[in-house]
């Protein structure tokens, strides 16, 4: 006869069969997903891409920049894109300028890509320069526009022309840009005044060549000629045009037509965004001149969505907004048509006024060390295999395992012979792949060392960084790292960032670029580096951020405290990690508590 504990121990083999068949059908499928989703990953990371040699050098830049491919890709070099994603993108491009939609890189679209246009993106993604996927080219129209930083909070708007055209006398100049915002002035409240004398304007434009301090370069002569921010603070409203072209006011004479891009331009510092409609005023691609200058029903209900209207608008009756031009040369020119206009708003940055970076202060009361376990991080590089650690005027030097070497922190100056004398810190450091040699930064100076010498002939006071091709009003380099997923130097400022050419001596092609393209980057960084296993690291203030290289943007649960990661410092008090989203336990961990849970009542 049984005894009762023998029931017991068949009712849980009994049990345990039952979990154990249910977990194994529970992890079969499991891997099966994952089996699929890792096929799919392994579609998008090694499909080759089939475009033409002489489409590779810009092309992919050109979708990117525009707005048809995501920005992010332009530092991972096309690592989650595949065949179908660059052929949606082409199709989406061709749509947009109204040619024909092969999804394949034809003549027709590479000269369509040559041609001269504006330089903001044509689809403008939620988190500003992006990319967004949306149908382009329809007729229909609806509110694409944003409530928020997306226009003037007042009807009296001033300008004021800070330069002239080599081309152009001064009063045509003036003439064009007056011409140009009066076609927008017709259909709404607006007004516009030039400033002369003393006082701020609300939109400051001006002529410029190449790199013009606002982190847009101009690309010379064709293609790019000119751009603008949209409404906001700081560069809100500002208009550029690339002094590189030949600008003209007269009918016959060669050249880009000043009032026909001005007046494309200015819609964009209103609030517009680009139009698919061949023949509209926000088309981004130039369309030559016309005998006068017609706003369309889009372009009149877009810009009195934002503004307000003067009368209610009939479009059998349209209101004024032609300007007639001089047939023997008058400046009054503009591109021709019925209009469709979409807007939106993207935040315009200026890395020319970032916050200031305060030196540390963190010091123990026994001597003027300061104490790792407190301290901040200037500067990180790995150098010839060891951890560097740069705080004020002192260094840290750390081995493989985390473990602070005997002696350290020591004096900056103690160690590398041929800085500045009196120099109280560095900004940013990192070790040259092509020859080995170590690199510092410090304000708008840089030192290039071999081993813990400065290189013969360097001179102590450094030399300006605008010779790495950075340009003048940068104060300091934030950050300078040699990436990892693509073993290329990097310089960051501000909030904006550069490629370095370490072969060529020079910044590579479009750059600098908007550093909000690494997602979850403090701005601005306080040092950067590339570690041992070629992870990516950022540092601000107290604490780091593990950069997801593939995916652009940082891991989940950051940032952390650096010290005790990096020094092994004691935890510290109070500090808690970020949350890592959508953490859960799988449903087969919890069955394998169901045996526990029966042979526990069993029991009782």
């Amino acid at each position: 006869m049984f005894k009762p504990k023998v029931y017991r121990y068949a009712f849980t083999f009994l049990i345990n069969i039952i979990i154990t068949r249910v977990i194994v059908a529970d992890s079969s499928l499991s891997s099966s997903e994952i089996v699929h989703d890792k096929t799919k990953d392994e579609q998008r990371t090694t499909e080759k891409l089939m475009v033409p040699q002489n489409f590779k050098a810009h092309g992919l830049d050109y979708l990117m920049k525009y707005g048809y491919l995501p920005t992010k890709e332009i530092e991972i070099g096309g690592a989650l894109r595949s065949e179908d994603d660059l052929k949606f993108a082409i199709r989406t491009f061709q749509k947009y300028a109204n040619i024909k939609q092969t999804g394949q890189i034809d003549q027709e679209t590479i000269s369509m890509m040559q041609a001269s246009r504006c330089g903001l993106p044509d689809i403008i993604g939620s988190s500003g320069i992006g990319h967004r996927k949306r149908h382009v080219g329809h007729r229909r129209r609806g509110k694409r526009y944003s409530t928020s930083g997306t226009k003037w909070s007042k009807k009296h708007l001033t300008y004021r022309i800070i330069n002239h055209s080599k081309d152009l006398e001064i009063e045509d100049i003036q003439r064009a840009f007056s011409d140009a915002f009066k076609i927008w002035s017709d259909v709404t409240p607006l007004t516009f005044t030039e400033i002369t004398g003393a006082g701020e304007a609300d939109i400051h434009i001006r002529f410029a060549k190449r790199y013009h301090d606002d982190g847009y370069p101009f690309d010379g002569p064709g293609r790019v000629l000119a751009h603008a921010f949209f409404p906001g603070d700081r560069r809100g409203g500002d208009t550029h045009f690339d002094d590189d072209e030949t600008w003209t006011i007269s009918t016959s004479a060669k050249g880009m037509n000043l009032v026909s891009v001005a007046a494309h331009e200015f819609g964009h510092a209103l609030g517009l965004t680009h139009s698919s409609v061949v023949g509209s005023m926000m088309y981004p691609w130039y369309q030559g001149w016309s005998k006068s200058i017609q706003l369309g029903t889009d372009d009149i209900h877009g810009i009195q969505s934002l503004y307000g209207n003067i009368k209610p608008y009939d479009p059998l009756n349209p209101l004024p907004t032609e300007i007639p031009i001089d047939e023997d040369g008058g400046h009054n020119r503009g591109i021709p048509g019925d209009q469709t206009t979409t807007t939106t708003t993207v935040t315009a940055s200026d890395p020319t006024t970032e916050p200031a970076r305060d030196e540390p202060t963190y010091f123990n009361p026994d001597s003027d060390k300061p104490d790792p376990c407190k301290s901040s991080y200037d500067a990180i590089s790995i150098i010839r295999g060891e951890l560097f650690i740069f705080t004020g005027k002192w260094f840290s030097r750390v081995d493989k395992d985390f473990q602070l070497m005997t002696g350290y922190p020591m004096r900056i100056t103690h160690f590398w012979y041929g800085l500045r004398a009196d120099i109280d810190g560095v900004d940013a450091v990192y070790e040259r792949q092509t020859d080995g040699r170590i690199i510092f930064f410090k304000g708008n100076k840089y030192w290039v060392f071999e081993s813990n010498h400065a290189e013969a002939g360097f001179p102590p006071e450094g030399r300006p960084v605008t010779e790495l091709g950075l340009p003048h009003n940068i104060e300091r380099v934030d950050a300078a790292f040699v990436w990892g997923h693509n073993h290329k130097t990097y310089f960051m400022s501000g909030d904006m960032y550069w490629r370095f050419n370490e072969h060529q001596n020079q910044m590579d092609y479009d750059y600098p670029r908007d550093i909000t393209m690494w997602e979850g980057v403090p701005v601005p960084v306080s040092a950067a580096f590339q570690s041992w296993n070629e992870e990516t690291y950022f540092f601000k203030d107290r604490e780091y951020y593990k950069f997801n290289d593939l995916k652009m943007k940082v891991f989940p649960g950051y940032p952390r405290p650096s010290n005790p990661t990096w020094l092994k410092c004691p935890p510290e008090k109070n500090y808690r990690i970020a949350p890592v989203a959508g953490a859960s336990v799988h449903r087969s961990q919890l069955l394998c508590l169901f045996p526990l849970l029966i042979i526990s009542l069993l029991n009782h």
